[in-house]
C-alpha cells in the first residue's frame, strides 16, 4: 500500500483538470465538431468554507483561521480517491470519477479570490437519493483533504477493510476510516455529511458518529498521541438566500483506555432499536428512496412495504426475490421475498441458511443475465428491463 500525500493529490488533480479542459478523446471522435467543448476550466479557483472544533480549544494538527480553502480540482480528486477502489492517484484513472459527476454543482457565477464552497440550486437536488449519494461522498472528499493536509495522514483505509485484514472481531456500529500518519501513528475517522438551503447543526448524526467512534478499535500500529479519533461532519449549503456558508465539524472524541486487537474487550451492548441487522437494512430502504418506512423499520414498527405491488418476482435456487425501487444509479433493487415480510412486520430478518449456494446459481445465471448479488438477501439488477420489470410501475 503506497502512501498517499498532499503532493501527489495536488499533482494528479492539476493533470487531471488540464485533460478535461483539453480533452484529448474528442479530437479523435468522427462527429467532434457537433460536440459543445467542456467548459470547467475553473478547477484551479480556490473555493472556501467555514469549520468549528468541537470542544473548544480542539487542536487540528495546523489548521487555523475562520475558514478552510482549497483548489476545487485538489477536493474532488480527494473525493473520487475516497469513494473509488483508485489504489493510488498518480497510476488510477478512476481518481478523477468526481471531477466528472459533481464539477458542474460547483460553477460560481462570479469568480473571485476566494468562492464560497456551495452546490448551485440545480433540480437534481431535488431527488433525496442523489442527494443522500452526493453529501456523503464530497463529505468524505473534505474529510480526506482535512486529514492529508493538517494532520500528515498518508493511508487512509476503509475501517471494514482494514477489520477484515486483520481478522478483527466486533459488534455495533464501526467508524468509516482507519489512518495512518507519516510518522506511523495511527486514527479512527468518522465521516457525516447533509446537504441543505439552512445551515444544519448536524446534532443527530454527530452523536451517532461519537457511538461509532468509540466502538472502533486499533491495531499495532501506535495510537495518536494528540487526538486519534475524531468525526468530521460537513454541511453542505446550496446557494440560495442570504450569504450562506458551508460548515464542517470537527469534534475529538475522547476515550480511555485505548482497546486494540488481539485482546478481549466487552462490546458495548447494541442499543434495540439500533440493531445493526436492521440499520443495514434501513439504509437500503433509504437507498432507494423508501425513507419513511426506514424510520419506521428502526422503531419495530409495521414499515408498509406491502403496499408495494410486486407485479414480477425473480427465482434463484427456490428462493423468490421482489424489487422495492432504484438506486441512485439507476440499478433496481431487489429484496429476498421472505426478508420483505419480516420487515414488513418490523421483525430482524433471519440469515439464509443457503447463502454460499445462492452465490453460485447468481454467478452461473450472471452469463445470461447481468444480475450481481450485494450479500445474501440483496440482489441488484444494473438492466432491469432484461427481467421485463417496468420502472414505470414500481
Amino acid at each position: 500500500m503506497q502512501p498517499i500525500t498532499p503532493n501527489d493529490v495536488n499533482n494528479y488533480a492539476q493533470w487531471f483538470w488540464q485533460r478535461f479542459d483539453d480533452p484529448f478523446w474528442i479530437r479523435r471522435f468522427p462527429l467532434r465538431h457537433a460536440i459543445a467543448p467542456l467548459t470547467i476550466g475553473f478547477g484551479n479557483l480556490v473555493y472556501e468554507w467555514d469549520y468549528r472544533l468541537i470542544p473548544n480549544g480542539t487542536a487540528f494538527g495546523a489548521l487555523g483561521g475562520q475558514n478552510v480553502s482549497v483548489q476545487l480540482s485538489r477536493l474532488l480528486v480527494e473525493t473520487g480517491i475516497a469513494v473509488t477502489p483508485a489504489a493510488h492517484p498518480l497510476t488510477d484513472f478512476r481518481a478523477g470519477f468526481a471531477v466528472v459527476r459533481y464539477a458542474e454543482y460547483f460553477r460560481a457565477a462570479q469568480q473571485t479570490a476566494a468562492i464560497p464552497l456551495l452546490l448551485n440550486n440545480d433540480p437534481a437536488l431535488r431527488s433525496s437519493r442523489f442527494k443522500a449519494c452526493m453529501a456523503e461522498e464530497l463529505a468524505s472528499g473534505i474529510a480526506c483533504y482535512l486529514l492529508r493536509e493538517f494532520l500528515d495522514v498518508v493511508h487512509i483505509i476503509d475501517y471494514q477493510v482494514w477489520r477484515d485484514l486483520n481478522n478483527q472481531q466486533m459488534v455495533g456500529q464501526r467508524p468509516d476510516y482507519y489512518c495512518i500518519t507519516s510518522a506511523g501513528e495511527a486514527l479512527l475517522i468518522e465521516v457525516k455529511g447533509s446537504i441543505s438551503t439552512r445551515r444544519s447543526t448536524m446534532t443527530g448524526p454527530r452523536a451517532t458518529a461519537r457511538n461509532q467512534l468509540n466502538n472502533g478499535q486499533f491495531g499495532a500500529e501506535p495510537v495518536r498521541p494528540n487526538g486519534s479519533r475524531y468525526s468530521i461532519a460537513s454541511n453542505l449549503r446550496v446557494r440560495r438566500g442570504a450569504n450562506p456558508r458551508s460548515i464542517s465539524y470537527i469534534e475529538e472524541i475522547v476515550q480511555q483506555p485505548v482497546t486494540h486487537v488481539g485482546t478481549s474487550p466487552s462490546p458495548p451492548p447494541v442499543a434495540p432499536d439500533r440493531d445493526p441487522v436492521l440499520l443495514s437494512y434501513a439504509k437500503i430502504l433509504r437507498y432507494v428512496g423508501l425513507d419513511n418506512s426506514a424510520e419506521r423499520l428502526l422503531r419495530k414498527e409495521p414499515t408498509g412495504l406491502d403496499a408495494l405491488i410486486f407485479e414480477h418476482t425473480e427465482t434463484y435456487d427456490n428462493e423468490q426475490f421482489s424489487p422495492i425501487g432504484f438506486d441512485p444509479f439507476g440499478n433496481l433493487l431487489m429484496l429476498e421475498t421472505t426478508v420483505i415480510n419480516d420487515l414488513n412486520e418490523g421483525r430482524k430478518p433471519k440469515t439464509p441458511t443457503n447463502e454460499r449456494k445462492i452465490h453460485r446459481t447468481l454467478k452461473e445465471q450472471a452469463t445470461e443475465k447481468p444480475i450481481f448479488s450485494l450479500n445474501d438477501s440483496i440482489v441488484v439488477c444494473p438492466n432491469p428491463s432484461l427481467l421485463g420489470a417496468d420502472p414505470k410501475r414500481l
